[in-house]
């Protein structure tokens, strides 16, 4: 008998943390390179709050040994968080979120731990990459996740799904997709593992399996499920490609004049900046 009463409970994701600190990050090291010295000292105060930021998700950070040999690493869900994947890792694009923020601090001034994190996430992408072709796809969970290959009650991993025996193996999708790029392409320019073939090698996966035609896109890496609007305004997200793809940017010019691209939301305007940057090789001005 009686009654209760279900409360709310908090959980920060380490790739929102790294959504809302990366662009800090990029503007504090623009601000110590180029700005003028009024502003340095606000740039300086922003770089303990980002590291103070990093820092909260410190415990939520594995390591791991790939079959490669090589040192892979991801963030993952403490079991018993209130959410549906507790206990167990992240997908790439999540555990790179905040890896962007780190690759940035690391171009400001070395430092040797994120460095590592930087790289390690790198090789944990690199090791699960499909060649078709010229181009590399992946899937939405890294093969290597208990998430992909299905685990049961009796491994006891987590508190809100206990069991998920089949797993997830779908292919990434271009938005969450994005996400990865821009983490490559930061992670190059950081100088943390990601190198110009790699780059290369993403370039084709738009080319030749996003792409769609003159003007269309698919929803996944693969090639596969026409986009709607929704998912083809994602495109421009892909544009950080561009010092490497010169035929990039045309591309999804045309896809967002054929859908006659209204900004309606944050990523819609980041893409449509990205492709004001791509035409104009923003790339040549730092």
């Amino acid at each position: 008998d009686g009654t209760s009463q279900l409360v709310q409970r908090w959980y920060v994701f380490p790739v929102h943390t790294g959504m809302i600190t990366y662009p800090i990050a990029v503007f504090a090291r623009t601000v110590l390179e180029h700005g003028p010295a009024k502003y340095q000292r606000y740039a300086r105060r922003y770089l303990t709050l980002l590291r103070k930021s990093i820092g909260h998700h410190h415990d939520e950070w594995r390591w791991s040994e790939l079959d490669n040999g090589e040192r892979g690493g991801d963030y993952f869900w403490p079991k018993g968080a209130p959410l549906s994947w507790d206990g167990l890792l992240q997908p790439f694009n999540q555990t790179q979120g905040l890896g962007m923020t780190m690759a940035e601090l690391h171009r400001i001034s070395p430092e040797p731990g994120y460095a590592a994190q930087v790289s390690a996430m790198v090789a944990s992408f690199l090791s699960d990459m499909e060649t078709d072709g010229d181009a590399w796809i992946w899937r939405y969970w890294p093969t290597y996740t208990e998430l992909f290959q299905g685990y049961t009650a009796e491994d006891q991993l987590s508190e809100y799904t206990p069991s998920y025996p089949n797993g997830a193996k779908q292919y990434e999708d271009i938005s969450h997709a994005a996400l990865s790029i821009e983490f490559m392409v930061v992670a190059h320019r950081a100088g943390l593992g990601a190198e110009p073939e790699h780059l290369e090698r993403l370039v084709a996966t738009y080319l030749d399996k996003v792409a769609d035609g003159a003007d269309k896109v698919f929803t996944r890496v693969d090639g596969t499920t026409p986009a709607v609007d929704s998912n083809a305004a994602q495109a421009g997200r892909w544009l950080g490609l561009a010092p490497w793809g010169p035929d990039l940017a045309p591309h999804v010019t045309a896809v967002y004049e054929a859908m006659e691209l209204e900004p309606g939301s944050g990523s819609h305007l980041s893409g449509i900046a990205y492709v004001a940057w791509a035409l104009n090789q923003g790339w040549d001005l730092g």
